[in-house]
Protein backbone atom coordinates (compact mmCIF):
# COMPACT_ATOMS: atom_id res chain seq x y z
CA UNK A 1 0.00 0.00 0.00
CA UNK A 2 2.56 2.60 1.13
CA UNK A 3 6.25 2.66 0.59
CA UNK A 4 8.35 3.52 3.60
CA UNK A 5 10.59 5.67 1.46
CA UNK A 6 10.63 9.37 2.28
CA UNK A 7 7.41 10.30 0.52
CA UNK A 8 4.38 12.30 1.57
CA UNK A 9 2.01 9.58 2.77
CA UNK A 10 -0.81 11.88 3.89
CA UNK A 11 -2.46 12.01 0.48
CA UNK A 12 -4.65 8.90 0.82
CA UNK A 13 -6.33 10.60 3.79
CA UNK A 14 -6.70 14.06 2.24
CA UNK A 15 -10.14 15.59 1.92
CA UNK A 16 -11.04 17.81 -0.94
CA UNK A 17 -10.78 21.47 -0.09
CA UNK A 18 -14.46 21.93 -0.96
CA UNK A 19 -15.44 19.24 1.58
CA UNK A 20 -13.51 20.97 4.37
CA UNK A 21 -14.95 24.33 3.30
CA UNK A 22 -18.47 22.88 3.19
CA UNK A 23 -18.05 21.70 6.78
CA UNK A 24 -16.54 25.08 7.80
CA UNK A 25 -13.36 23.44 9.08
CA UNK A 26 -10.67 26.04 9.77
CA UNK A 27 -6.96 26.03 10.48
CA UNK A 28 -7.75 27.55 13.88
CA UNK A 29 -9.99 24.60 14.63
CA UNK A 30 -7.24 22.18 13.59
CA UNK A 31 -4.85 23.95 15.95
CA UNK A 32 -7.35 23.57 18.83
CA UNK A 33 -7.83 19.89 18.03
CA UNK A 34 -4.09 19.22 17.86
CA UNK A 35 -3.39 21.19 21.04
CA UNK A 36 -6.23 19.58 22.99
CA UNK A 37 -5.41 16.09 21.80
CA UNK A 38 -1.73 16.29 22.69
CA UNK A 39 -2.55 17.75 26.10
CA UNK A 40 -4.52 14.55 26.68
CA UNK A 41 -1.70 12.40 25.30
CA UNK A 42 0.88 13.98 27.60
CA UNK A 43 -1.29 13.20 30.63
CA UNK A 44 -2.34 9.74 29.43
CA UNK A 45 -0.88 6.80 31.34
CA UNK A 46 -0.82 4.60 28.23
CA UNK A 47 0.33 6.90 25.42
CA UNK A 48 2.16 9.56 27.43
CA UNK A 49 5.19 7.40 28.30
CA UNK A 50 5.51 6.19 24.70
CA UNK A 51 5.56 9.74 23.36
CA UNK A 52 8.04 10.84 26.02
CA UNK A 53 10.36 7.96 25.17
CA UNK A 54 10.09 8.07 21.39
CA UNK A 55 9.78 11.76 20.49
CA UNK A 56 12.97 13.21 19.09
CA UNK A 57 11.73 16.81 19.10
CA UNK A 58 10.23 19.19 21.62
CA UNK A 59 6.46 19.40 22.01
CA UNK A 60 6.15 22.82 20.34
CA UNK A 61 7.87 21.54 17.21
CA UNK A 62 5.76 18.39 17.26
CA UNK A 63 2.54 20.41 17.55
CA UNK A 64 3.56 22.59 14.61
CA UNK A 65 4.27 19.45 12.58
CA UNK A 66 0.91 17.92 13.53
CA UNK A 67 -0.92 21.15 12.66
CA UNK A 68 0.70 20.97 9.25
CA UNK A 69 -0.14 17.27 8.95
CA UNK A 70 -3.83 17.77 9.72
CA UNK A 71 -4.09 20.83 7.47
CA UNK A 72 -2.67 18.69 4.68
CA UNK A 73 -5.11 15.89 5.44
CA UNK A 74 -8.16 18.13 5.69
CA UNK A 75 -7.39 20.75 3.02
CA UNK A 76 -4.99 18.92 0.72
CA UNK A 77 -2.56 21.83 1.09
CA UNK A 78 0.51 19.67 0.83
CA UNK A 79 2.36 21.64 3.52
CA UNK A 80 3.32 18.50 5.47
CA UNK A 81 6.22 16.52 4.06
CA UNK A 82 6.79 13.45 6.11
CA UNK A 83 6.26 9.74 6.39
CA UNK A 84 4.05 8.74 9.33
CA UNK A 85 4.25 5.08 8.36
CA UNK A 86 8.01 5.07 8.68
CA UNK A 87 7.99 7.00 11.97
CA UNK A 88 5.39 4.79 13.64
CA UNK A 89 6.88 1.63 12.19
CA UNK A 90 10.04 2.22 14.24
CA UNK A 91 8.15 2.17 17.55
CA UNK A 92 8.31 -1.50 18.51
CA UNK A 93 5.93 -1.38 21.46
CA UNK A 94 2.92 -0.04 19.50
CA UNK A 95 -0.01 -2.43 19.15
CA UNK A 96 -3.52 -2.22 17.75
CA UNK A 97 -4.69 -1.46 21.29
CA UNK A 98 -2.49 1.66 21.33
CA UNK A 99 -4.01 2.86 18.05
CA UNK A 100 -7.52 2.14 19.39
CA UNK A 101 -6.74 4.18 22.50
CA UNK A 102 -5.31 6.97 20.33
CA UNK A 103 -8.61 7.02 18.42
CA UNK A 104 -10.60 7.29 21.67
CA UNK A 105 -8.58 10.27 22.85
CA UNK A 106 -8.81 11.87 19.42
CA UNK A 107 -12.57 11.36 19.23
CA UNK A 108 -13.00 12.85 22.70
CA UNK A 109 -11.04 15.92 21.60
CA UNK A 110 -13.02 16.24 18.38
CA UNK A 111 -16.29 16.23 20.31
CA UNK A 112 -14.96 19.05 22.51
CA UNK A 113 -13.75 21.22 19.63
CA UNK A 114 -15.86 20.54 16.55
CA UNK A 115 -19.05 22.51 16.05
CA UNK A 116 -21.12 19.66 14.60
CA UNK A 117 -21.20 15.89 14.20
CA UNK A 118 -20.29 16.06 10.50
CA UNK A 119 -16.97 17.70 11.36
CA UNK A 120 -16.30 15.05 14.01
CA UNK A 121 -17.02 12.25 11.56
CA UNK A 122 -14.94 13.81 8.80
CA UNK A 123 -11.86 14.01 11.02
CA UNK A 124 -12.56 10.67 12.68
CA UNK A 125 -13.03 8.74 9.43
CA UNK A 126 -9.58 9.86 8.31
CA UNK A 127 -8.07 9.08 11.72
CA UNK A 128 -9.58 5.58 11.61
CA UNK A 129 -8.04 4.92 8.20
CA UNK A 130 -4.70 6.21 9.47
CA UNK A 131 -4.84 3.87 12.44
CA UNK A 132 -5.52 0.89 10.20
CA UNK A 133 -2.70 1.81 7.81
CA UNK A 134 -0.19 2.64 10.54
CA UNK A 135 -0.96 -0.55 12.45
CA UNK A 136 -0.80 -2.67 9.28
CA UNK A 137 2.51 -1.03 8.35
CA UNK A 138 4.02 -2.33 11.55
CA UNK A 139 3.45 -5.98 10.68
Amino acid sequence: MFSVENKDTTRPYAASESRAEKLCITTEQIEKIVSGFYEKVQQDEILGPIFEKEMTEDWDHHLMKMNSFWATVMFGQGSYKGNPLQVHGKIQQLTKAHFDHWLCLFESTLKEVCTNSEQVEDFLSRARRMAVVLNAGRN
